[in-house]
Order: C-alpha cells, then sequence, then structure tokens
C-alpha cells in the first residue's frame, strides 16, 4: 500500500487495497518479503485506529498459497482462510497496546510466543512467566497462583488452545475465587507445535502431511461454551476488525474471563 494511497485513504472506515504480481519479486513467482512487510505494517495499523480493510489479490494469490505449502501449512486450508483469520503477530501487538504499564503474563502459547516476547514490553519487574523446557499444561493454574501473588496488577494468560485442555477445570477455579485474570487463546485448533517438531525432525508421517492425533476437530471444542459452564465471561473473535474491542472489554471485566481467537492454522518447521 503506497504511502501516496495510505494518506487518501485517510478519513475512510472500510478500505479495499487491491494487489497482484506487484507483490511479486520482479521476475519471479516468489512473494516479496519486503513490500508484504510494509503492507502488514500499514494494515495493522489501520486495524488499530478501527478501520475496515479487505485486500483483494490477483496474480498473488496462487503465488502466495504455494509459498505457504512450501512452509509446512496445511495443504486443505483455503488460501481466503488464510487471510482471514487473525495473525498471530496483529493478536498480540493488539493485546500489548492495551495491557496497563505492570501488567502480567503467564505464557503458554507455544507457536505464538515469539509474538509475545516482541510485542508486549515487560516494563516492570516480575511481568514474565514462561515455561523453559517446552512442558505443556502448567500455564492455567500458573495463572491463578501469579494472581493470587499478585493481587494488586493484572495477570493475563496467553494460552494455546491444545495447552488449555491440559487443566481447563483452572477456569472453574478463577470463577469460585473471582481473580480477575484474562485468558487470552490464539486458537489454531491444533498442536501446531508438536507438528512443528514433527518437521524440524524430518519424520516420514510429517513429509506425507500426517500428524496424528495433533488436530482438535471433529469435534471442534467450544471454548467459550467451555469457559461459561465453569462461571467464566468468554468471547469469540474471528476476524482482526472485532479483536480490539473485544480484549478492551475483557481486560476491563472485574472477574475472571477468556477471548478464543481463531487464528491461522499454518505452521512451518522450527
Amino acid at each position: 500500500m503506497p504511502s501516496k494511497s495510505a494518506k487518501k485513504a485517510a478519513g475512510y472506515r472500510r478500505i479495499v487495497a487491491k494487489f497482484g504480481t506487484n507483490l511479486l519479486t520482479a521476475g519471479t513467482d516468489r512473494l516479496d518479503v519486503r513490500l508484504m512487510t510494509q503492507l502488514v505494517a500499514q494494515v495493522v495499523r489501520l486495524l488499530d485506529e478501527g478501520r475496515e480493510v479487505l485486500i483483494v489479490t490477483s496474480g498473488a494469490i496462487a503465488a502466495g498459497r504455494e509459498r505457504l505449502n512450501e512452509h509446512g501449512h496445511r495443504r486443505d486450508i483455503p488460501f481466503r482462510q488464510v487471510l482471514a483469520a487473525v495473525g498471530q503477530a496483529h493478536l498480540m501487538h493488539t493485546l500489548a497496546g492495551l495491557l496497563p504499564r505492570d501488567a502480567v503474563v503467564v505464557d503458554e502459547s507455544a507457536t505464538s510466543l515469539p509474538f509475545v516476547l516482541r510485542y508486549v514490553p515487560f516494563a516492570t519487574p516480575g511481568s514474565f512467566y514462561g515455561g523453559k523446557t517446552g512442558t505443556l499444561g502448567w500455564g492455567m493454574g500458573a495463572a491463578i497462583g501469579v494472581q493470587l501473588g499478585s493481587p494488586g496488577r493484572k495477570v493475563v494468560a496467553t494460552i494455546g488452545d491444545g495447552s488449555l485442555m491440559y487443566a481447563p477445570q483452572a477456569l472453574w477455579t478463577a470463577a469460585h475465587y473471582q481473580l480477575p485474570i484474562t485468558y487470552v487463546v490464539p486458537n489454531n485448533s491444533s498442536y501446531a507445535i508438536l507438528k512443528s517438531g514433527m518437521l524440524s525432525l524430518d519424520l516420514a508421517s510429517a513429509k506425507r502431511g500426517i500428524y496424528p492425533g495433533m488436530d482438535l476437530v471433529e469435534p471442534t471444542i467450544d471454548y467459550v461454551g467451555l469457559a461459561r459452564s465453569l462461571g467464566v465471561r468468554a468471547e469469540r473473535v474471528e476476524k482482526p476488525a472485532g479483536l480490539r474491542e473485544v480484549l478492551a472489554s475483557c481486560l476491563a471485566h472485574p472477574g475472571p474471563t477468556l477471548v478464543d481467537v481463531a487464528i491461522d492454522r499454518g505452521f512451518k518447521a522450527m
């Protein structure tokens, strides 16, 4: 999105940005990383301002899809679904902009962790708790312990959907004691970190796109329904446009909350 076009977009709530082969490196079928980085930065800024941004592409669609597939993304996901999902970077960037300065983050988000570390400032001591060895299952309960130990600070748990399923009963405990924890769940309906590990180890099944027992589908898990049944306010976000408002509302709630955010199901080797 050229800067001149971005200036023209000022004042409009709904913006349509059309791109085609101009997103490709000249003479190739490869996406131009520099141009894509500029595009993403500008789109994130517009979304943060509350705009609705629709990106329409032509020739870049086919090339983009092939590039995603080359990097280990599931081939059965329509490319339009990849574009529509909330990006992990956008999720954590938006969350970081809403957190109070002394907020505490308890993280077990696995594949989303790099974006937590990139965007959340951690401005005060004791602002971050995370696992060292990649063990799953401790984060749900750890957030309760951290909140009890820091009653005057806002605690946010960034928890992957797979990690949440190790100890969902922690939600009942948070509700029982009315702890103002906000659980933010980047939801890719899978154990993507384990799939990534399989790719990194060059396992035979991963080469064929087979990841036994690692997809949380058929049926998909209703995390909003689960949380509400345990006494926790819960919301679902599926598109970038509604993310900021939902996060802000849940962060301000006096009791426990959960925000289930549908993210891109793609993954790549570690």
